[in-house]
């Protein structure tokens, strides 16, 4: 009797180990499969060679351009204002007119290291919003090239990826899409017929 107990139980407990392993085994397919269908493509090669990012460059430096200008007029009227303010006081303001002069140093000061900083973050997000229409703009050919290549999702690549197979990388092929787009249209009939219709 104790011998067909241990014999249950010989059998039970290989049954469990075999369904362990089995697990163990589709468990790793299923991970060697999420891993397989994912690429990586590489967002500022794809800008560098498609000249996107000259232009996202070039949109903010113009910014830039125009704001500084727009700060160097108001340094040129804080710095009026305090010369004004200091002929006016003499060559020897009493203390509380020099108090008042220093004040008003300050406060412009801050007032320009203000309008420096909103500059700077209104450039910021320029750029920042320059390249997400990037982003989005290369979406869709990022998504047929990797659903022509059987992967299931995309990666952004970033130095957190200590190794990426070069077989996972679509980055080329997208580069590729884009420019053969843009040249054919370049040489559409559409694109061709503009300069006739002008003419």
């Amino acid at each position: 009797m104790n011998n067909i107990h241990k014999n249950n139980a010989y059998k039970y407990g290989s049954v469990v180990l075999v369904l362990l392993l089995v697990a163990m085994v589709l468990s790793g397919c299923n991970k060697s499969q999420a891993i397989a269908t994912t690429a990586v493509i590489d967002l500022d090669k794809v800008a560098v060679a498609t000249g996107r990012d000259k232009l996202i460059n070039q949109r903010v430096q113009e910014f830039a351009e125009i704001e500084e200008d727009k700060l160097n007029k108001l340094k040129a009227e804080l710095v009026t204002e305090i010369n004004k303010t200091r002929e006016q006081l003499g060559d020897k303001p009493s203390e509380e007119d020099a108090r008042t002069l220093a004040d008003m140093t300050r406060r412009s000061d801050a007032r320009l290291k203000q309008a420096i900083a909103r500059v700077e973050d209104v450039a910021g997000r320029l750029k920042i919003n320059l390249v997400v229409d990037f982003r989005n703009e290369v979406e869709p050919v990022v998504r047929q090239v990797a659903q022509a290549d059987g992967f299931k999702l995309v990666v952004i690549k970033s130095p957190e990826y200590l190794f990426i197979d070069s077989s996972a990388d679509i980055t080329d092929a997208v580069i590729d899409k884009l420019l053969a787009m843009k040249t054919e249209a370049k040489t559409s009939p559409s694109a061709s017929a503009e300069p006739n219709e002008k003419g």
